[in-house]
């Protein structure tokens, strides 16, 4: 990272976790939280980058997501929201936003819609739902320095989806 001169990175999904068991909740936690001692011990910051599975609830306890900001070392491991999969979680993107204050250098920007046959899906900025004046609004009052924007998929070519979304950021969400 240091010869690419970047700080940031993130973890990017938790693979092969079983999300019922509670010892590889409690193992990938120590993990995560060690790993960013490490980071951060080499003058880097590790994110952890969240889908729509950490939103989940076993019986009786406590969504992943929140597991992750309460028993991992602020120093450790910062936030880097995905909002699409925040809201295909059941969260609220802006409560989210908010709650990660001081703890989001960067962010996912991506969009999310209800397609014809009733499935979310992935879209260009501005075309689905999510209040994103309000999201940037919270995440730079939190002190967010990176705003990413990403499609997972898109309905034809990349390149138009890319424009459009610039366009509607440009237009809407810069001022």
């Amino acid at each position: 990272m240091h010869k690419l001169g970047t700080t940031l990175t993130a973890y990017p999904y938790p693979a092969g976790i079983d999300f019922d068991n509670p010892a590889h909740l409690d193992t990938l936690l120590r993990k995560l939280d060690a790993s960013g001692a490490k980071f951060r011990a080499a003058g880097l910051t590790l994110g952890y980058h969240n889908h729509a599975n950490e939103f989940y609830r076993p019986a009786g306890g406590s969504c992943f997501l929140d597991r992750v900001y309460a028993e991992t070392s602020p120093d450790n491991i910062v936030a880097e929201l995905d909002t699409y999969w925040v809201q295909r979680g059941g969260g609220d993107v802006v409560d989210w936003v908010r709650r990660m204050k001081g703890r989001q250098p960067f962010i996912h920007l991506k969009d999310y819609k209800v397609n014809a046959a009733g499935e979310p899906t992935f879209c260009e900025i501005g075309a689905g739902t999510l209040p994103f004046a309000r999201i940037i609004a919270e995440a730079e009052s939190g002190g967010c320095g990176w705003f990413i924007v990403e499609q997972d998929t898109c309905p034809g070519d990349p390149f138009i989806s890319i424009r459009q979304s610039y366009e509607y950021i440009r237009a809407h969400l810069i001022s």
